[in-house]
């Protein structure tokens, strides 16, 4: 239950989830949807994965070398501050609540919310 709680706090508040995602994730809103979505979940596999690469990509049943190539270009897209520990717990967060919010029933699931 208790790796369960910043989930339990997201699914509270709709709207304050989605401006944690529109603020947090919006460099991905300059990509494609098929493209923003990937890099998404490739960043949050990244975070829960400890950075790890070969990892990463196990977990997403792709070659290391395409999550490393993913992780270039979410470098570039976010700067600096991707990797910055007191903006770690933020990223996670808000892509917990992309997650979430990209699998309620009024968005379909796979599909973007509206804003993001």
């Amino acid at each position: 239950m208790s790796e369960q709680i910043p989930a339990l706090l997201l699914v509270q508040n709709h709207d304050l989830a989605q401006r944690l995602v529109d603020r947090k994730l919006a460099p991905l809103r300059r990509l494609r949807p098929a493209q923003h979505d990937r890099l998404a979940k490739t960043l949050l596999a990244y975070f829960e994965c400890g950075f790890n690469a070969s990892t990463t990509a196990a977990r997403l049943h792709t070659h290391p070398q395409t999550v490393r190539n993913r992780l270039r270009l979410l470098e570039r897209l976010f700067g600096p501050e991707l990797y910055a520990p007191a903006s770690a717990l933020g990223y996670l967060m808000a892509l917990h609540a992309w997650q979430l919010l990209t699998d309620r029933p009024e968005t379909g699931a796979g599909k973007r919310p509206p804003h993001t």
